[in-house]
């Protein structure tokens, strides 16, 4: 006992990285490395008190817990509070239980970097199987099509994530630390191998054909040249230009966005005026979190089929104030946003690459899942709620990393 006791600290930050590594394509994995993970913190905390770890939480991180209590208070407002509560512990729990053995246990740069690398090699996986699955056009890689509109859109990456959407989010905020790790190091072997995979990611985010996860990816190309590299300048003029010359099918695609000529888009229109009726009637509490299937029924004026279940808005703002009320709206963004603010904080006060290139990503991934959450609902996704807020988690640790190389920079002036 007294051997697990004392490599208890070590032994969660590997199921950690573990559990990051199979995030996106292996959910079992993912749930059993968390539980050992779990089961060593208990015995630290109960067998190791002279190593006991303080708790502690940003603004933000203690606005995340808050969310998560309304959140889970909420679920008495569903009309199926079973589902609703299995869906909290399923999804809410598992993130909020994620962030904050992240925030306790990865202390260091070393730490850091391996929960990074293991998050990264996990990525790739998901996108091997993406491109296996499209490339032999199996299973749902051409269900996620409409052929009357795309008659020449024969499929789309989809993954392990089941949905190439929910894939494209994925991706954007996984591309969007790559670009900032790339755009940071500037010369060098890492430099290159950053590129490597950040144009492999970006290819399957493009053969997704997500238009919200392109949209946003474009929006955070253009801050990128705002905020680091005016260089980046060249390739948002690019992206336009190709786009207005090119007419095959990503072009035709991403156009049909602002159009409303498909039925995705047309689907869209319906259910945000849906949603907007639901939170007229339930403003501050809202439906429930997780109730939001069992509800849209009663405020169905589009598809009225029974046999087909909406589970989401495809809205973040809009989903989130229709299960949680104005109060869980408010509180998931002074989260959400809450962690960009600090990320930026810690972007203009950097000391280093590793924290120079970890901050700017952060504020990338916020940026572009502000966007994309216009035109989806992608956090509905544990695997993109959890890459999120695991990363987001790691801010305190860089934090003390930049303080640490700030003093050392100081000391060695002197």
């Amino acid at each position: 006992m007294k051997a697990i006791v004392k490599r208890a600290p070590g032994g969660v930050t590997a199921f950690l990285c573990a559990a990051s590594f199979f995030m996106p394509w292996w959910q079992n994995g993912l749930e059993l490395c968390l539980l050992c993970a779990m089961l060593l913190l208990l015995a630290d905390t109960c067998f190791a008190a002279a190593r006991k770890r303080p708790w502690r939480l940003t603004g933000p991180g203690a606005a995340l817990l808050a969310f998560a209590v309304w959140a889970g208070i909420s679920t008495s407002f569903s009309p199926d509070v079973a589902g609703s509560r299995y869906n909290y512990f399923y999804h809410v729990v598992c993130c909020v239980v994620m962030y904050l053995l992240v925030g306790r246990y990865v202390r260091d740069s070393r730490q850091a970097r391996h929960l990074l690398s293991y998050l990264l090699a996990g990525a790739g996986v998901a996108c091997l199987y993406s491109a296996y699955l499209y490339l032999t056009a199996h299973g749902s890689a051409t269900e996620w099509v409409d052929a009357a509109r795309f008659p020449l859109l024969r499929r789309r990456m989809y993954g392990t994530l089941g949905n190439p959407n929910l894939l494209g989010a994925y991706l954007l905020i996984v591309s969007s630390m790559l670009a900032s790790f790339t755009a940071v190091y500037e010369r060098g072997r890492k430099r290159s191998f950053f590129a490597l995979v950040l144009v492999a990611f970006l290819l399957v985010l493009a053969l997704s054909y997500s238009r919200g996860a392109w949209l946003a990816a474009f929006m955070v190309l253009a801050l990128t040249a705002i905020v680091y590299d005016r260089r980046a300048t060249w390739a948002v003029l690019a992206v336009p230009s190709v786009l207005f010359f090119y007419h095959g099918q990503i072009a035709e695609r991403f156009w049909s966005l602002f159009r409303g000529t498909d039925t995705s888009v047309s689907l869209r229109y319906a259910f945000w005026r849906s949603t907007a009726a639901m939170i007229i009637d339930h403003p501050l509490h809202g439906i429930g979190w997780g109730a939001y299937p069992y509800v849209y029924p009663q405020y169905d004026y589009f598809l009225h089929n029974a046999d087909v279940l909406i589970y989401h808005a495809h809205n973040l703002y809009l989903h989130l104030a229709a299960e949680t009320g104005l109060i869980g709206l408010t509180l998931y963004l002074i989260a959400f946003w809450g962690h960009g603010i600090l990320a930026w904080r810690l972007y203009r006060q950097s000391c280093t690459p590793l924290v120079r290139a970890y901050a700017l990503g952060i504020v990338l991934a916020v940026f572009g899942m502000s966007i994309n959450g216009m035109f989806d609902h992608n956090f509905f996704s544990r695997t993109v709620s959890l890459t999120f807020w695991t990363l987001a988690a790691l801010l305190p640790t860089f934090f003390r990393m930049n303080v640490a190389a700030e003093r050392k920079r100081k000391q060695d002036g002197d």
